[in-house]
């Protein structure tokens, strides 16, 4: 085992024990709150060790496998929740950042490194700007994925009066709204770009062969989910049905950037 798999046991462990201390803080006492950000912090650090060491002891050219780009998903996903929760009120939302967290990351420590490599075409331009679009996408989902979970148990909270002893009131309630709606509009902008590009890359080398595969129309599947919630967020004051669409929009991206790329042969098989 090298020192890249050794870093990325270490982020994880870092993830289940700032996922267990956010939960305490939640449930129990809020001072373990600050104890699970720092942890998290920490885990993001080692994290973003192991993809440097991944990349520096890989050979040139860089072939990253679908794992590689699962690591960077989750990375920048850090990246974005530190950014945004650095107010005590909002740190409730690493009890459900973290957990997504471990999710992504535990089957990339099941397949053997090097595990559905990805065809790349790094000489094509439309190529970087659906890579990084579609991590960045990937990487908003799965934040807003967490305050959408966030909002609905501390809305209930709120509803039975017990949510005053973490210190949520409503108008830490209505920020975690706007910032909710500001993570799918930042992913759903960058998805529609990355799905965007990606099909004119496709259309242009393949033909229309990719319309036909399972991959593709997943891809498009996950647009609905997240349509419906910026419609709701702007047309309808109640934000529950909102964060359930959320939550459907991510398992939805999860099936596609997982599930299909297990089922099948490699993620976009029918560019290989």
């Amino acid at each position: 085992m090298g020192v890249a798999e050794d870093l990325l046991i270490l982020a994880v462990c870092g993830n289940v024990g700032a996922s267990i201390l956010l939960g305490l803080g939640v449930l129990r006492s809020s001072r373990w709150l600050a104890r699970g950000q720092a942890t998290g912090l920490a885990a993001l650090g080692l994290l973003g060790a192991s993809i440097l060491v991944r990349v520096l002891i890989a050979p040139a050219p860089w072939a990253p496998s679908l794992p590689d780009w699962v690591l960077l998903v989750v990375f920048v996903g850090g990246v974005f929740y530190h950014l945004y929760a650095r107010r005590r009120e909002l740190y409730l939302v690493g009890a459900f950042v973290e957990p997504l967290m471990v999710v992504l990351l535990l089957p990339v420590l099941a397949l053997p490194q090097g595990a559905l490599r990805v065809p790349l075409r790094w000489e094509a331009s439309w190529f970087w700007i659906h890579v990084g679009a579609m991590v960045a996408a990937y990487a908003a989902y799965a934040v807003a994925a967490g305050m959408a979970a966030a909002y609905l148990w501390a809305f209930g909270e709120l509803r039975r009066k017990r949510a005053g002893r973490m210190g949520m009131r409503r108008p830490a309630l209505e920020l975690l709204e706007r910032l909710t709606w500001r993570m799918v509009l930042v992913g759903t902008v960058t998805y529609a770009v990355g799905l965007g590009f990606g099909a004119l890359g496709a259309s242009a080398d393949w033909g229309r062969d990719w319309i036909r595969h399972p991959e593709a129309w997943v891809g498009f599947l996950v647009l609905l989910p997240y349509g419906l919630f910026l419609v709701n967020r702007v047309r309808r004051p109640f934000f529950r049905m909102g964060s359930r669409l959320c939550l459907f929009g991510f398992a939805l991206a999860l099936v596609e950037l997982w599930g299909v790329g297990l089922l099948r042969p490699g993620p976009h098989r029918f560019l290989g």
